[in-house]
């Protein structure tokens, strides 16, 4: 009788010099495609390409962190602290999460998401928070499953500057 392998534990660790390649890996996965707003491909694709080489700016006290799996970093989250913008409260805020094709479905997003939610507790914030393209089902769809709920919804129309 065969016994498969126990699956290969995922360590989240902190973002290092070494990890930039990884950062250009997963960003262009980040493009949404198609969305309502009259984002310029081409400066999208820009942007992407900027954060990639780690030429993106970032907001205050961002910190990113890697998913390793078995020596293999495979995943990538950005996050920082803000205040909601509304009523105050500090809340942690995704900035990037994002997992390389091949590492899909072995834990790596999960296990980043956790991470973020324990980051945000130790900052005392009350929440994360993340944006995710409205296309993007298979996102939404993990989101949701690991807890996640609409909190508003952001709408967009274009219009012809004038």
């Amino acid at each position: 009788m065969m016994t498969a392998d126990p699956p290969t534990p995922v360590v989240v660790r902190p973002f290092t010099p070494e990890d930039a390649p990884l950062r250009a890996r997963p960003a262009r996965r980040l493009h949404p495609g198609r969305t309502v707003s009259p984002r310029d491909p081409a400066a999208l694709a820009e942007f992407l390409d900027r954060f990639g080489q780690g030429e993106a700016t970032m907001a205050e006290g961002t910190e990113s962190f890697v998913a390793d799996l078995g020596g293999r970093p495979v995943g990538l989250l950005v996050l920082h602290p803000e205040n909601d913008p509304f009523t105050g409260p500090p809340r942690a805020y995704v900035d990037v999460l994002a997992v390389a094709e091949d590492a899909e479905g072995r834990g790596a997003a999960g296990a980043l998401m956790r991470f973020a939610e324990a980051w945000a507790s130790k900052h005392g914030c009350h929440e994360v928070c993340l944006d995710v393209f409205a296309g993007n089902e298979r996102a939404i769809a993990f989101y949701e499953k690991a807890g996640y709920r609409p909190d508003h919804a952001r709408k967009a129309k274009p219009v012809d500057p004038s």
